[in-house]
């Protein structure tokens, strides 16, 4: 297995990078359409420059009895569905309307194949890449992203999965007999049809690559411990996974399940689980992440920011990916190489949701408690992030918290785990900086998909280098799985002993960048 750890892409160009909305653009569909026809029913695709896109089930709506159940085989889907439209997404909140949006009705992939892939005139067969979205296990969805650009330039099929979100997805209460982990076996389900399907679009069976980012990188990361998996992809990309938090044990999740079930939804059957409002659900979510802290410090292994999310159930989901890593162990899955990266300042974005004034220098021991408690001492004593350091900046104590949040949850955690799996499981390639600046969580999705703004002339250019450097790279990864493309810089495999972060010089300003040694010396997993 090879690691190819910590790309750390995206660290300049962050005012041009902003992250905003990227609904897809409605446009009239034409008539008549181009066809693929599967087992389950007829596929018409909606042709877009130069790329066709098909919208498919791949199981059964999850309303009714198979609500808070595993997703259920596909038989036909609906004859009247239009697979040229993008589907609702999972029922979630809208922060920006405070409504309920979305729909139970929602186990969608949206594929996307360029203009000549599929049979009889496509040969040899494309590289598939399949992208989980993020959104802390509660929001996102298919349409939020177009990947149209990476397909036709790099000739790549892209699938994007809808999964159930929240307590849909992710709620166990194993004494109402829910089991929990849905989202994540809708992802499985979702593989099989890709593994089942995919030839039909001009897709390589035996090339697929599974990537996400955020919480999409968490469930690909238990994937990588999940042997219902084992055969169904190929290689790995977890972009910016915060690989500090962590999955849930059946004891927290039960606790979690209990309250969210009697005491913030007023149930105690599984019956009128079902038949309650979506609505109702998602209103309960709400005011468990509100609660989430304050019930993390009696529950050390329930995250703050993911109180729904991946059970360690001991049977879907065998082994915690965390303690196999910690514990130097390989993940005894199939031979995949991985890839693993963060951005500059990860916790900027959130620190700043958190922390919406500058504090005082003295504030900063509390909110390092609160957050840390088992390890305050050693952050304090550290001096690492010491506010003071930075004399004469006002806003010092977000700004340290914000780098300690990176540290902690992004770039510590993906540091050990690249080591750990290079040390179990054979070579890895040294860390590769694209560029040098600050970007936060989630502008890496830009370049990927080809998403940039330009706020700027200045920026035309070496946005477009990015681009086409990180688009060139995920393909090649894709189809061979290394990240080498022919016209840019290789990695070439070193141990999992310590090594410099090298920059990969877009612009003058690419070269050595630190590890965060010392820092990463005080991180260890909790």
């Amino acid at each position: 297995m090879l690691a190819f750890p910590l790309l750390r892409l995206l660290q300049a160009l962050a005012p041009a990078l902003a992250l905003g909305a990227h609904h897809a653009k409605a446009a009239a569909i034409p008539t008549p359409c181009s066809n693929v026809d599967t087992r389950y029913g007829q596929l018409c695709a909606y042709p877009n420059a130069g790329v066709d896109r098909f919208t498919m089930p791949y199981a059964k709506p999850p309303t009714g009895a198979n609500r808070f159940a595993d997703p259920v085989p596909l038989d036909r889907f609906d004859a009247s569905l239009d697979t040229r439209a993008l589907p609702q997404p999972c029922a979630q909140f809208d922060p920006a309307t405070g409504a309920t949006i979305g729909s139970e009705d929602c186990l969608y992939m949206t594929i996307y194949t360029p203009e000549g892939a599929r049979p009889p005139h496509g040969y040899p067969k494309l590289p598939v890449l399949v992208w989980v979205h993020g959104g802390s296990f509660t929001a996102g969805g298919t349409a939020v992203l177009d990947p149209t650009a990476f397909a036709k330039s790099q000739q790549v099929i892209v699938v994007m999965v809808q999964y159930r979100l929240g307590a849909f997805g992710w709620l166990k209460a194993d004494d109402l007999g829910v089991a929990g982990n849905f989202g994540l076996k809708d992802v499985v389900q979702a593989l099989k049809m890709v593994q089942e399907q995919i030839t039909l679009f001009g897709g390589d069976p035996t090339r697929v690559t599974l990537a996400g980012q955020s919480s999409g990188a968490e469930i690909v990361k238990s994937l990588l411990v999940t042997p219902a998996a084992d055969s169904l992809f190929h290689r790995a990309i977890l972009q910016s996974a915060p690989l500090d938090y962590p999955d849930l044990s059946v004891s927290t999740a039960n606790t979690v399940g209990r309250h969210f079930v009697n005491d913030l939804l007023g149930l105690s059957a599984l019956a009128s689980l079902r038949s309650a409002s979506v609505a109702s659900i998602v209103q309960a979510q709400l005011q468990l992440s509100a609660e989430a802290l304050g019930l993390s410090t009696s529950l050390p292994d329930l995250s703050f920011a993911e109180p729904l999310k991946t059970v360690v159930d001991g049977s879907f989901v065998t082994r915690d990916f965390r303690q196999v890593i910690s514990n130097g162990g390989q993940l005894n899955v199939p031979s995949r190489n991985l890839i693993f990266t963060t951005v500059k300042e990860e916790g900027c974005a959130s620190v700043g949701q958190i922390l919406t004034q500058p504090l005082p220098t003295e504030y900063f021991p509390a909110y390092a408690s609160a957050f840390y408690p088992t390890r305050v001492n050693k952050i304090l004593s550290s001096g690492l992030w010491d506010p003071s350091k930075l004399k004469g900046d006002s806003d010092a104590v977000r700004k340290q918290f914000s780098q300690l949040a990176t540290d902690f949850f992004w770039t510590c955690p993906n540091h050990l785990t690249a080591r750990s799996i290079a040390k179990a499981s054979g070579s890895t390639n040294k860390d590769r900086a694209i560029c040098k600046s600050s970007v936060t969580h989630e502008d890496d999705i830009l370049a990927i998909f080809d998403s940039v703004p330009s706020r700027s002339n200045r920026y035309v250019w070496l946005q477009r280098q990015l681009v086409n450097q990180v688009q060139s790279r995920w393909a090649a990864f894709a189809r061979t799985g290394e990240p080498n493309a022919d016209a840019y810089g290789g990695w070439s495999p070193v141990s999992g002993r310590d090594g410099e972060l090298t920059g990969l010089a877009i612009s003058p300003s690419g070269g050595a960048l630190s590890q965060r040694t010392q820092q990463c010396a005080v991180y260890t997993y909790a």
